[in-house]
């Protein structure tokens, strides 16, 4: 692989549920948070979330600013992170995904995740000065996962990929964080954020037209 640390691209792959045979040769039937120093979860991330924890820490001034747009939204250290960079003085707003489809008939069929689980996080890090929420399209998820980071209000990198902000997500399912060191490919990022602030709902086409 190249050097993730120079250069336009860095692309990180866990090992996720892919590392399965190794990781029982390697840890035995243990779960993570049973293998002393992390070493199992650093394993399976195989430099995913550091480098997450690394685009997010860029932040570290007021020269600096984070968007974000997030479906699942509860990893401690990443929402940490980002509380972090707030207090250094970056200008942090972050989108996330706040869908609630309450079923009145039968509320046991109500649809609350991961709004309920998100909202427990942000109020847990004191985010909620920083979030934007989406709800105004029930039966469309926010699937978004990306930040850009903007530095004298300019857009210069952006993280992207397939990975939500959580234990799963980052350690469990097999996914990819990418990050792109091109300004103008985080400048169309940031006009999608921009979009995607005001709520809108998900354009469909008519039964006809499919």
């Amino acid at each position: 692989m190249e050097n993730e640390d120079e250069g336009t691209h860095a692309v990180y792959f866990n090992r996720g549920v892919a590392g399965s045979q190794a990781y029982a040769r390697k840890f035995g039937n243990r779960r993570p948070d049973q293998v002393p120093d992390r070493e199992a979860f650093r394993w399976l991330s195989r430099g995913l979330f550091k480098a997450m924890l690394d685009f997010i820490a860029q932040a570290d001034s007021d020269r600096f600013g984070l968007r974000a747009s997030v479906y699942e939204f509860r990893q401690g250290a990443v929402l940490k992170a980002f509380r972090k960079a707030a207090d250094k003085g970056a200008d942090v707003k972050i989108i996330f995904d706040d869908r609630q489809v309450i079923n009145e008939k039968n509320p046991e069929k109500s649809k609350v995740q991961p709004s309920m689980q998100n909202r427990e996080g942000i109020e847990t890090f004191d985010l909620e000065d920083m979030v934007i929420p989406r709800r105004a399209d029930g039966n469309a998820i926010s699937h978004n996962k990306f930040i850009i980071l903007l530095e004298n209000g300019k857009p210069v990198q952006v993280w992207t990929g397939s990975t939500n902000m959580t234990d799963g997500g980052i350690f469990g399912h097999s996914n990819v964080g990418h990050i792109v060191r091109d300004p103008d490919v985080a400048a169309k990022y940031l006009e999608y954020w921009e979009h995607l602030k005001d709520d809108p709902a998900m354009a469909r086409k008519e039964a006809d037209d499919q």
